[in-house]
């Protein structure tokens, strides 16, 4: 188990970052897949300890994907300022190729999704709808 960072408490206060933490560890809430994913076999399957799923030691997923020789990387989830924004900029900067799907994204606050979204299209890579992103996997 990893440690806390020590400026969650000084940020979150002691009772949320204790339990931002915890959730976030191996077996914790915030780790268990959506109940209703259709989940096979052979899906990747990480879990971050870090803001970054691409950060070096905070996450197994870039390995996994290199075996698998994938060099795009779709990115949806929550937060979209926060990790999902984290995990696409290290991914284009261990050079894969990165699409920030916009409305499969969700922001903490009004205009914070947004602002992501418009300075990683300037300048960090692709954003589409789930519509055109599905277009091109077809």
């Amino acid at each position: 188990m990893s440690t806390m960072p020590r400026h969650f408490s000084a940020i979150l206060g002691a009772d949320l970052a204790t339990r931002y933490f915890n959730d976030g560890q191996v077996g914790g809430a915030g780790t268990r897949p959506w109940h209703a994913l259709d989940r096979k076999p052979d899906d990747v399957v990480a879990v971050k300890s870090g803001a970054s799923a691409f950060f070096p030691g905070k996450c197994d997923l870039k390995p996994q994907l290199d075996a698998r020789g994938v060099d795009t990387i779709l990115i949806a989830g929550a937060v979209t300022n926060i990790c999902c924004e984290s995990s696409a900029r290290d991914a284009v900067e261990l050079d894969y190729k990165v699409i920030m799907i916009s409305d499969a994204l969700s922001g903490q606050a009004h205009g914070l999704h947004e602002a992501t979204l418009a300075t990683f299209y300037r300048i960090f890579g692709d954003v589409r709808p789930s519509k055109d992103v599905i277009g091109l996997l077809r």
